[in-house]
């Protein structure tokens, strides 16, 4: 089963054409796997390569599926360790335990980027 926050969702809403588009699924319990498309319309200053912060947005994603639905990342780290292509399928995968959420990102099977973070309760305004 693919999840959505809403068809909205910048992350992995199926109706935002400018998000990510990011299909993920529960691989195991408080694993997520998922994939998106580098768009032409994802690419950053340098030309022919996604944004960086796009990356990081994928990684958030997935990590905060990871932490479940009550949960959501109260702070992360990203290190982008390589360039994603325009045009590359990049794929994600977040694993949660306890507070900790950690995520990969990687097309080709080359490792692009990874991220850690911490999870906090969900507190509606």
């Amino acid at each position: 089963m693919t999840l959505v926050h809403h068809e909205l969702c910048f992350g992995c809403g199926r109706q935002n054409v400018f998000g990510l588009l990011l299909d993920v699924e529960e691989t195991a319990p408080n694993v997520i796997s998922g994939r998106w498309f580098v768009k032409q319309d994802h690419q950053g200053p340098d030309p022919g390569n996604a944004h960086t912060a796009l990356i990081a947005a994928a990684l958030v994603e997935a990590m905060a599926f990871a932490g479940g639905v009550e949960a959501r990342l109260a702070c992360f780290e990203v290190e982008v360790q390589g360039n994603v292509e325009v045009g590359t399928f990049v794929d994600v995968e977040a694993g949660a335990q306890a507070d900790h959420v950690e995520a990969t990102a990687r097309a080709g099977g080359d490792q692009l980027a990874r991220a850690t973070g911490t999870l906090s309760p969900w507190r509606s305004p």
